[in-house]
């Protein structure tokens, strides 16, 4: 449909969408990061530590959710519904955040592994919104 009305045939408007798509996603990827890394901040805000350690902390989390969203894309090609393989990247999420935020931050396991749970709803929540965003925006570009 927005094919028709932008006068591109199909394989063009694919084209021009998947560029698009890519360059509208990894710019959200960086937003996400940036709000990430002040949740973190709010979360964890007797540790006293400065915006850049959780600005770093969150950036290698996203790269962890972005190498799990491409093995996510890999394995539907072998067959795996959209719905499983999403499950199995966020049942490799929690346990690598639940770790990594145990290594950076001091606090015990109690509490990491209940601050770890409401950061993977924020991840869900912010990479649904950031699907979203890139698909409405690119649509809207291409």
């Amino acid at each position: 449909m927005r094919a028709a009305e932008r006068h591109l045939d199909a394989p063009l408007f694919d084209a021009r969408f998947d560029a698009r798509v890519q360059t509208v996603y990894t710019i959200t990827l960086g937003a996400v990061a940036v709000l990430f890394a002040l949740m973190l901040q709010v979360l964890f805000w007797s540790q006293r530590r400065p915006y850049g350690v959780h600005l770093i902390a969150a950036l290698h989390y996203v790269s962890f959710v972005y190498l799990v969203t491409v093995a996510a894309g890999l394995s539907r090609r072998i067959g795996l519904s959209i719905d499983m393989a999403a499950l199995g990247g966020y049942v490799l999420l929690l346990p690598y955040l639940i770790l990594a935020l145990k290594r950076v931050y001091a606090e015990s396991r109690t509490a990491v592994a209940l601050k770890g749970a409401a950061l993977l709803l924020l991840t869900i929540a912010l990479n649904n919104l950031a699907n979203f965003i890139a698909i409405r925006l690119t649509l809207a570009l291409v």
